[in-house]
């Protein structure tokens, strides 16, 4: 009998159980930005089988800019299971609910080498969260959670070998000169503080997530993600290309664990506080290449050495000690697991859902 839902219901149920008793805090309206993006159709899943399979009691709301798309895309016990709120992020959101829980994953895209674009990037986002401020203070009881960005850090990689690099408590100053990163980390940054002192001002919680990078269906396979670019390759047949050196590290945490990171912040985290999400073992972008390449037989990795892995940012791990401190060891499934699985769902799907940009 074929799943009523997109994702592995293995991963759905996993997420449940690893949660535990936490759910029991999840009641409620819950408001999700963001919905047909990578985050947010795994977010909306997740609550949407707590609700249908383990009577959690919530009621969940999406807010989209394009509902028509999520409404086609996503399978109808999900589509029948949530509230769909059409409309522009940084417009009035007409609803009215009372969100015990706001889940602001939305973000608008933002152009590279386009300067004219920028203040356009800012003045969204900035009104979004607005818009989701005001429902906060409206719903009075509520909990607003920001999935924010390790990029907010800049390039900073830690000054002394004894400090780690990207730790929660870093306040370094960015460059002056204007670029679509910076651009992008010092509006999530603005819209940290927007959160964390209307939160203040207003007495509704708040929580962020400082999210590094992930792996799990729905990534999109034709971004700047590298590894969604591997699997791309190597669904297509063809080698695997790294442009530079392959030196880069990052880490890579499967979605499901994200989503259990997510809703445990939420529901368990500290008001006010930042916690860095992801994982915290580092891999070479060439390291990645060969475990994508070992799930294919006959996928190649060429190297083309056209740009060294020097100075700032070549690598992006988080430091998790806030997050351990509060949480401690929530699972983290090996990436050789998460490329098998995410593999392994995108020739379920037949293809079609491998070269659809979860945007």
């Amino acid at each position: 009998m074929a799943s009523a839902f997109s994702l592995p219901e293995e991963d759905l149920a996993f997420i449940h159980s690893t949660l535990g008793v936490r759910t029991q805090a999840l009641n409620g309206d819950v408001l999700v930005t963001g919905a047909n993006g990578f985050f947010g159709r795994w977010v909306v899943e997740a609550l949407v089988w707590m609700r249908q399979k383990c009577a959690v009691p919530i009621s969940v709301h999406v807010l989209l800019r394009d509902a028509p798309r999520f409404l086609a895309e996503a399978p109808s016990s999900v589509t029948n299971g949530v509230h769909v709120i059409s409309g522009e992020m940084e417009a009035s959101i007409a609803t009215r609910a009372k969100f015990k829980h706001i889940i602001h994953l939305a973000s608008p895209l933002i152009r590279p080498n386009d300067v004219s674009a920028f203040h356009a990037h800012m003045h969204i986002a900035a009104r979004g969260m607005d818009q989701i401020l005001e429902l906060a203070r409206d719903a009075g009881d509520c909990t607003v959670l920001f999935t924010s960005s390790g990029a907010i850090y800049g390039d900073y990689l830690g000054v002394t070998p004894a400090r780690r690099p990207y730790e929660e408590n870093f306040t370094g100053e960015p460059a002056s000169f204007l670029n679509e990163k910076l651009i992008y980390g010092q509006t999530k940054r603005y819209l940290e503080l927007l959160l964390l002192t209307s939160g203040a001002r207003h007495g509704f919680s708040t929580r962020i997530a400082r999210c590094f990078s992930f792996i799990g269906p729905y990534l999109p396979l034709d971004s700047n993600y590298a590894i969604g670019n591997f699997m791309r390759n190597a669904l297509d047949g063809k080698s695997i290309v790294i442009e530079g050196d392959g030196k880069v590290r990052r880490s890579y945490m499967y979605a499901a664990d994200m989503v259990i990171a997510l809703l445990a912040i939420l529901l368990d985290g500290r008001n006010g506080a930042a916690y860095n999400v992801g994982a915290s073992r580092a891999y070479s972008l060439l390291e990645v290449a060969h475990l994508v390449a070992a799930q294919v037989p006959g996928c190649a990795v060429e190297v083309l050495n056209r740009a060294l892995s020097t100075g700032a940012g070549a690598e992006y791990v988080p430091d998790l000690f806030l997050f351990e401190r509060d949480f401690g060891g929530l699972p983290a499934q090996p990436i050789e697991q998460a490329i098998r699985k995410t593999l392994m769902w995108h020739h379920a799907s037949g293809g079609a859902l491998a070269r659809r940009q979860a945007n």
